[in-house]
């Protein structure tokens, strides 16, 4: 489906401290459909999906897409998601040594996939249109004039707008049935965490650890006060070398963000608030949490049988 903005880039934060949290968040929140009486409390109390799981159900996506821009007469290539495991989120903190030994912060994953983007069949294949199939293509995919729309009023301000029309509306509705209340809920998932976010960061428990993890990095002779410090620093340090390099470059600074994110328990201090903090999020949107999850649960076997993975 064709997002405005798209799903996982919300509007960023405006306290640079919460953004990793943030990010964390954005990939293992849910949300809603707008309805009022929200889905039964199993379904909120329902863990969120994995990694594997929501790229199953990105690669069935795709799959259907292709098909569907096959039958229009158009060619269309499901790339299917990376295995990477160095693409995993950050969290607040790392506390996992052993992933940030082998992947710093996954700045060298991430310039991996952006090469992969950009060798993406698909957008060849548009340039070599011409301007009049470019513009069937465009319809085919994603609707053409008086395609139907939902607007999402975000929580932290601002609106969304989702076309639910062409190839990408008709696999949304083949995977999850109520296109509308698929996409609010996935847009909102995206977008929940300004609500509570800056709490769980004025939280003396959280306050807490993180000096308690600026003492640990100033005894290893790296003076950070947060950890989005230490991250600049290894972006700046990583800056235009070749993926495997940048790794390299990063994982010294990770390692030790990992070791103190796990000896002054400063990750397991920011996920446990977090989740308490959701908790106290309007109704409206503890519902939301809970419907996302349900919407996409309930679409993990269509994924399996159109990808024929177990996974």
């Amino acid at each position: 489906m064709h997002r405005h903005p798209p799903r996982g880039r919300p509007p960023r934060p405006v306290l640079a401290i919460v953004a990793p949290l943030a990010a964390a968040a954005v990939l293992a929140a849910a949300c809603t459909s707008g309805t009022s009486s929200g889905p039964p409390a199993a379904a909120r109390s329902a863990p969120p999906l994995s990694e594997a799981e929501n790229a199953l159900l990105r690669d069935a996506e795709q799959r259907l897409v292709a098909d569907c821009m096959t039958e229009r007469g158009f060619h269309y290539w499901a790339v299917p998601t990376t295995g990477d495991e160095g693409l995993r989120p950050l969290g607040f903190v790392l506390d996992d040594t052993a992933w940030a030994r082998a992947h710093g912060y996954g700045g060298g994953s991430l310039a991996r996939a952006a090469g992969e983007r950009d060798a993406n069949p698909n957008a060849a294949y548009v340039r070599e249109l011409t301007e009049e199939r470019q513009r069937a293509y465009a319809a085919a995919l994603r609707g053409g004039a008086g395609t139907p729309e939902v607007s999402i009023d975000l929580p932290g301000g601002g609106t969304a707008v989702s076309r639910l029309g062409g190839c990408e509306g008709e696999a949304g509705r083949r995977l999850y049935g109520d296109l509308a209340a698929w996409t609010r809920a996935d847009t909102l998932a995206a977008n929940l965490t300004p609500l509570y976010v800056p709490e769980v960061t004025r939280d003396a428990r959280f306050t807490e650890a993180l000096a308690a993890w600026s003492a640990c990095m100033a005894a290893a002779g790296l003076p950070y006060e947060r950890p989005d410090q230490i991250r600049a620093e290894a972006r700046r340090k990583a800056a235009g070398l070749a993926p495997d390099a940048v790794t390299a470059a990063e994982a010294p600074l990770a390692v030790a963000e990992a070791q103190c994110g796990a000896s002054t328990g400063l990750a397991g201090t920011a996920r446990r608030l977090e989740a308490e903090y959701r908790e106290r999020l309007p109704e409206q949107y503890r519902s939301a949490l809970g419907e996302r999850t349900e919407l996409a649960r309930a679409a993990l076997p269509r994924a399996r049988e159109i990808t024929g993975r177990t996974a």
